[in-house]
């Protein structure tokens, strides 16, 4: 069984979530999806009652997809035949993040009840002893053929709050350095820090349509990601991915990677790029096959 808790609403994370769901129902397994309309204290409150009176099967296998609020009933109750998957440390670059040290301070104590806990990102599983990496590795059998097509590259854009996750300052260097591309950003609310450059055009989570029917490459200089759905949704709409290759990122067969976290190297590479026509791998009609770590994309743009 898995129990998938993510937010609500027009992420990547639900829309993941919703897919996962349906490729296991195929497969005749069970799956719970807990949606939080927001993260408010009744929201976590009420994931958290729901755990610690989950009744576990003894001849099921659980995976439960971890949030702030999975956290405490696993310090107190010991789940058998139970995996707990970290997508993520909030704040994980940030060492002074009072949130980032109550999260590692938990899963450690989780642990030490005795319960199984992985994680996506391998950085930050080195934070906790005791924990594995959970690879998403995607099974490309019955995928389609990846195909190559001419792009003259002349808008960017890349989506995603103010998170350190996203790698921001990288992002906010891009835009400054090249005032005379235009970058669209893509998230429920605009950066304050972006909103003072005249090239940067923050739109609504809600056109993502538009978005990706404004762009000829997407910036992706995450310091980690689960899946990167955008990444897919990109290559779909025939758009080049510029990543930096951080975990499950490193799975892409297609875009371009910039292993190095600078500001300076990104921008310039951006510069380079500019006005120029390249090769762009795509993929050439919609998946069809569903695998346990690929979740497939939304086409809506294509």
């Amino acid at each position: 069984m898995i129990i998938n808790i993510s937010a609500s609403g027009n992420s990547g994370q639900p829309f993941a979530a919703s897919k996962y769901a349906s490729f296991l129902s195929s497969k005749g397994l069970i799956s719970k999806n807990i949606y939080l309309k927001n993260q408010g204290l009744i929201n976590r409150l009420r994931v958290i009652f729901y755990l610690f009176t989950l009744k576990l099967e003894e001849d099921r296998k659980y995976v439960i997809h971890l949030g702030l609020e999975s956290l405490f009933p696993i310090i107190f109750r010991y789940y058998r035949n139970t995996i707990f998957v970290n997508h993520g440390i909030p704040y994980f670059s940030n060492k002074y993040s009072i949130y980032k040290c109550l999260y590692i301070i938990l899963l450690r104590l989780g642990r030490l009840r005795g319960n199984r806990i992985g994680s996506v990102n391998s950085s930050q599983c080195k934070t906790f002893s005791g924990s594995f990496v959970f690879n998403n590795e995607i099974n490309r059998e019955g995928l389609p053929q990846l195909i190559e097509n001419k792009r003259k590259l002349q808008t960017f854009g890349f989506v995603g709050g103010a998170s350190g996750q996203k790698n921001n300052l990288v992002l906010m260097t891009v835009i400054e350095r090249n005032e005379h591309i235009f970058f669209y950003h893509l998230s429920q609310s605009p950066i304050k820090q972006f909103q003072k450059f005249s090239n940067y055009i923050w739109l609504d989570a809600t056109e993502r349509t538009a978005f990706f029917s404004k762009i000829d490459c997407i910036l992706i200089p995450s310091l980690y990601e689960s899946y990167c759905l955008v990444a897919y949704e990109a290559a779909y709409c025939g758009i080049l991915v510029l990543h930096s290759g951080a975990d499950a990122l490193s799975n892409l067969p297609f875009g371009k990677t910039i292993v190095e976290n600078c500001p300076i190297r990104w921008s310039r590479e951006v510069e380079g790029l500019y006005d120029t026509e390249i090769e762009v791998f795509s993929y050439s009609q919609p998946a069809s096959v569903y695998e346990a770590n690929l979740l497939l994309v939304n086409t809506e743009a294509r």
